[in-house]
């Protein structure tokens, strides 16, 4: 919402449906946000650009994976009911998306921001989407180590490399699985064996140069 003052000067004040659905729409009409990243992108709004527009909005505390307020579940939930945001599954987490009706919300608080505000929205958004989840928690307590206090990652440096075991790996191995090497082999092939191993070793280098890339790009959104 944007008031006017008596010289006429804007003052502007947003609500909380409102963030979320502008946070959301920065990222484009198609994105959607799982719990960890949800949590994540609204922390940074908060810290960084909430007080021009009214905030902060929400009350982070360290928790098991960094920043988490429960309240933001809460408005996701209201959101749900009211129609702005629905919900899919993707493995053991739900996704989060704006409507049609959601994001031409979140597109009109958007544009009522000065020009820095909501480019920062953009940019935190697709800083958050991009990062592998260990290169992203590693990033965040970095730059607010009072946020890794009760993590059960708080071991996690910004230098240390994200594991071959990787969910980001893990997904870029079965994206690449031309072989089908994530399938059983049977027993009548296991002469192949030796070839598929070396393919899908080709396919996880491919993945590892992949992530690097990613989180260089990451990086360079300077979302701080």
């Amino acid at each position: 919402m944007i008031l006017l003052d008596a010289g006429g000067r804007k003052t502007i004040i947003g609500n909380r449906e409102e963030i979320v659905a502008a946070a959301f729409a920065a990222a484009g009409s198609e994105a959607s946000f799982d719990p960890i990243r949800v949590q994540k992108l609204l922390f940074l709004i908060d810290r960084v650009v909430s007080e021009r527009i009214g905030g902060p909005f929400f009350h982070f505390r360290p928790y098991h994976y960094g920043p988490f307020d429960k309240a933001v579940y809460r408005v996701i939930k209201a959101m749900v009911a009211a129609g702005d945001i629905g919900i899919t599954a993707s493995g053991d987490y739900p996704l989060y998306f704006l409507t049609q009706a959601g994001y031409r919300r979140g597109k009109a608080t958007l544009a009522s921001f000065p020009d820095p505000v909501a480019d920062y929205f953009g940019r935190a958004a697709r800083w958050i989407r991009l990062m592998p989840y260990r290169h992203m928690l590693a990033a965040i307590y970095r730059e607010y180590p009072e946020m890794a206090a009760n993590s059960v990652m708080r071991q996690l440096g910004p230098e240390r490399p994200a594991p071959k075991g990787s969910p980001f790996i893990r997904g870029m191995t079965l994206a690449f699985d031309l072989t089908g090497a994530r399938c059983r082999t049977p027993d009548s092939e296991v002469g192949l064996q030796s070839d598929v191993d070396e393919l899908r070793e080709d396919w996880r280098a491919v993945g590892d140069d992949i992530e690097e890339a990613m989180v260089q790009f990451g990086e360079s959104e300077c979302v701080w």
